[in-house]
């Protein structure tokens, strides 16, 4: 807007222009003004003469009002173009879209345009105004109190060259209307008038504040929805969002404009919803679709139902996506649950009755009719008393409908009849129907089936007392009967005997022939136990491969008779499947009360000592408890607890014994042997530590450290070229070793690392673990067999083999068990035992039948060996040659010495 305000035309200069004509012969002042000019340019100046020449004078006046014509016409002209300006001034002024005033530094208006006029009823006629006109004061008459005193204030200031603005003023027109506005207040220079003028300009803000107010109403209606309300724009900016929005993506509203989604919720939100955004924006159509709002780790997951449409500009042109998100996520989970319910009704297993108030049936489930053999058309209308048997009493349904009226349910048993007249017991839970304002609607009934869970209890009364496998009793039947088999003896003074059995190489039939056959085994053993004991005696398992057994009134001797008979009776032939003609041999020691302990406990733990002391004298024995055991006991926790740190503290030490030909006695060999550097007790047999660590797990570990040490040992002999090709190191191995996932290749990572050739090593397995080898381990077996590893049975002729067994091993020698040998001794009349022989006899032929060699164990004198030699052994092992030493000393003694450098 232009600071340059109209200038009304003066009563002065229209009278000025009046008075000016175009000739000045009419107006004598002309001539007046022609002499002063002469008198201007200097009269002295004019000759005498010319003084004295009229007509010279006349010709001068004449051109000086030609001159003064000339300058009359451009202040006509002036005057005229001042006037167009003033008027055009005076035009803009009028038709200004803004009222606009001139006022004095008393606020009296002298100035006004039709806008101004017409807010204040000036009156369409009325442009001026005096300092007398009753509409002097129009403006301060319309202005609100606080514009009154910040316009007086101004004008009092009276402050020029200075542009000031009330704003937020409010105005009432003549009308009553009420006006917000901004009010404009120019300093106009004295050039317009001699004292202070100011004009003021009223810009009308009532638009802006309706727009502002009700953009505030709008937002308002916006901010009180619960529902997700929000705008972005064609990048996906946010252009407007509600309360809600606000809340859920955590921002204020002055960060919410431009906000894109992904740096204020989870990425993969983000992605969906400007996906869907743009499917809006593609085909220009709205769309409905349900989003997913991801919280913190762990919080619950939102669910939307999201109405998705363009926003459309006057030109019909997209501007954006308008989306209203409204929270589905409890109905939803209503409505699943619902679902839920619903599904657990029509699908679950128990009979469900729902009945109106009067008791009649409504609606029944699937569940109903496979349990009571009614269908659900059969039953509709009619009462659950159809189901009623003889079985229940009326005093049982006088109080089920006791208790549903005063606390509104009831369970407990009934007894119902089916439709095909057969009964069953169910287990029923009634609870009655109300509304929410508490009426009854009815009641509704789940019944459960108990019949097979009442058998089923029976099944577990007997489970928890009676082995599941062999059918014995367990371990909890046993001592419950002991405790009452300990009290009846000390009220009667009886005696009785505890028998604790363990068999014999039962985790070799595991290993082997698998846990089935270890099961069926055990089935076999319990059986044989239970026909060779009396009815009063008690037969239990411990638990796996452990028996007891209670001996009522029975004497010491007694007791260890039927031991024995018992072993007798497991040592005949079973036939197991995959293998026949097997025998059992199981370990057994006994206990008695009172000598041998008087509580439950301390009779079971010494029968137990028995039995270990069996196991560890040879196993297949049956002894009696005596105090030695119990020490003998913790002797062997010792070795047990000390064994456990041996390897840790490198206390295992590696011994060789040589192996020699039977026919001259040359060396062809070595086994490697483990010994035990245990503190405080110097070098232990391994006759004293394997066991133990066989049956706490230790042994694996003990065979790795031996197998990984000979043949480091070896490696070092061959490539100093020590160790002759043709000769073999064994190295014991059992049976679980070669079943580990990785034996076979760490094996041969080990021959590889230290250069050894796999023909110097022999593996030496016994025979029990070999007695039905699996095809698993035939295959491990075979690939060891092609690696160049040879393989031998240890403690041959102890395990019952077969032929047909011996031909499906990859097995190259056989070991002789020395318990065979040791029967080899000479009478005084130097006559051969001819039991030993033959057995002796029977081995070799069957070996050799099969191609292998053999090898005897515990040569110890010259007679042993010339027989063993005649009978067609090939190679011995004892103490006529050497006994076990460390590997120096086998190096010193047979080895050659290593070459110089």
């Amino acid at each position: 807007m232009s600071t340059h305000k109209p200038q009304p035309p003066t009563a002065g200069t229209q009278r000025a222009t009046e008075a000016a004509t175009p000739s000045g012969e009419n107006h004598p002042d002309l001539r007046q003004q022609a002499l002063a000019k002469l008198q201007q340019f200097g009269a002295s100046a004019l000759p005498v003469e010319d003084e004295q020449n009229p007509q010279q004078l006349q010709e001068e006046l004449r051109t000086h009002q030609i001159e003064l014509e000339i300058q009359n016409e451009e202040l006509r002209q002036t005057q005229f173009r001042a006037e167009l300006a003033s008027s055009r001034y005076q035009l803009l002024f009028e038709h200004m879209p803004q009222p606009a005033l001139v006022i004095d530094q008393h606020a009296f208006m002298h100035e006004s345009n039709h806008s101004a006029r017409d807010w204040l009823g000036l009156g369409s006629g009325v442009k001026r105004a005096s300092r007398h006109t009753p509409h002097a004061t129009s403006l301060l008459h319309a202005l609100q109190q606080t514009g009154k005193t910040q316009l007086r204030t101004l004008l009092r200031a009276g402050q020029r060259q200075q542009t000031q603005c009330l704003r937020d003023l409010t105005l009432t027109t003549h009308d009553g209307q009420l006006h917000h506005i901004d009010l404009h207040l120019f300093s106009l220079p004295l050039a317009y008038h001699s004292d202070s003028r100011f004009l003021v300009l009223l810009v009308d803000r009532t638009p802006e504040k309706q727009r502002e107010q009700d953009r505030h109403l709008y937002q308002a209606l916006l901010d009180s929805s619960h529902d997700l309300i929000y705008a972005t724009d064609l990048q996906g900016g946010l252009m407007l969002a509600n309360r809600t929005v606000l809340e859920r993506l955590n921002i204020n509203a002055d960060q919410a404009q431009g906000t894109r989604r992904e740096t204020v919720m989870p990425l993969r939100d983000a992605i969906v919803q400007d996906a869907t955004d743009q499917q809006v924006l593609r085909t220009g159509q709205p769309i409905n679709t349900y989003e997913e709002l991801h919280g913190p780790p762990g919080s619950p997951v939102q669910v939307y139902m999201t109405n998705k449409f363009p926003l459309l500009d006057a030109e019909g042109q997209v501007l954006g996506v308008g989306g209203i998100s409204r929270d589905i996520t409890a109905e939803r989970a209503a409505q699943q649950t619902q679902l839920l319910s619903e599904n657990v009704f029509l699908f679950a297993s128990e009979a469900i009755i729902v009945t109106d108030m009067a008791g009649r049936i409504v609606r029944v489930n699937a569940g109903f009719e496979k349990m009571s053999g009614f269908t659900s058309a059969s039953v509709l209308g009619h009462k659950p008393s159809l189901l009623r048997s003889s079985r229940v009493g009326a005093s049982v349904y006088k109080a089920l409908w006791a208790a549903l009226g005063e606390h509104g349910h009831w369970q407990g048993e009934l007894i119902n009849r089916h439709a095909s007249g057969s009964l069953y017991t169910v287990h029923c839970s009634i609870s009655a129907l109300r509304s929410p304002t508490g009426e009854l609607n009815g009641y509704v009934a789940v019944q459960t089936d108990v019949s097979q869970l009442k058998a089923a209890e029976t099944e577990v009364q007997r489970l928890s007392h009676f082995d599941s496998l062999t059918g014995l009793p367990n371990r909890a039947l046993l001592m419950d009967r002991l405790h009452q088999l300990l009290a009846l003896a000390q009220r009667q003074g009886q005696t009785f005997g505890v028998l604790f059995a363990d068999l014999d190489h039962f985790k070799e039939v595991n290993d082997s022939l698998g846990h089935l056959v270890g099961d069926e085994l055990l089935c076999a053993i319990g059986q044989r136990l239970r026909d060779n004991v009396r009815s009063q005696d008690t037969v239990a398992r411990m638990g796996g491969d452990e028996f007891v057994v209670l001996l009522p009134m029975t004497q010491r001797t007694d007791a260890l008779n039927l031991a024995h008979k018992l072993q007798d009776a497991l040592r005949q032939p079973l036939s197991l499947s995959g293998m026949h003609d097997y025998r059992p041999r199981a370990s057994v020691g006994v206990a008695m009360y009172p000598e041998d302990g008087d509580t439950s406990d301390e009779l079971l733990r010494n029968a137990d000592t028995a039995m270990y002391v069996a196991k560890t004298s040879g196993r297949d024995r049956a002894e009696l408890y005596t105090r030695a055991m119990s020490e003998e006991g913790a002797r062997v926790f010792a070795i047990q607890t000390e064994l456990s740190n041996a390897m840790q503290h490198n206390e295992l030490r590696m011994y060789l014994q040589p192996k020699f030909s039977l026919a001259d006695m040359s060396v062809v060999g070595a086994e490697a042997l483990v010994r035990w550097e245990r503190p405080a007790h110097g070098l232990t047999s391994p006759a004293e530590f394997i066991p133990i660590a066989e049956k706490v797990g230790l042994l694996p570990l003990i065979d790795h450290w031996m197998l990984t040490q000979m043949v480091t040992q070896l490696g070092q002999w061959y490539a100093e070229d020590r160790w002759p090709a043709h000769w073999t190191v064994s190295i014991n191995q059992t049976a679980s070793d070669l079943q580990q996932p990785h034996w076979l290749s760490d094996l041969q990572q080990t021959l590889a690392d230290n250069q050894v050739p796999a023909c110097l090593v022999q593996i030496e397995l016994t025979e029990s673990a070999l007695l039905q080898p699996t095809p698993s381990m035939l295959e491990r077996l075979q690939a060891l067999r092609d690696l160049g590893v040879d393989l031998a049975i240890d403690d041959f002729g102890t395990g019952y083999s077969s032929l047909s067994y011996l031909k499906s091993l990859p097995i190259t020698s056989i070991k002789i068990d020395q318990s065979f040998i040791s029967d080899l001794v000479l009478d005084p009349p130097r006559h051969l035992d001819d039991s030993g022989r033959v057995l002796i006899e029977a081995m070799i032929a069957l070996a050799h039948k099969l191609g292998h060699t053999l090898v005897a164990e515990g040569v110890e004198n010259e007679a042993q060996r010339r027989l063993l030699h005649h009978l067609g052994c090939e190679l011995g092992q004892g103490y006529l040659l050497s006994p076990p030493m460390p590997a120096a000393e086998f190096a010193r003694r047979y080895l050659a010495p290593p070459a110089r450098a």
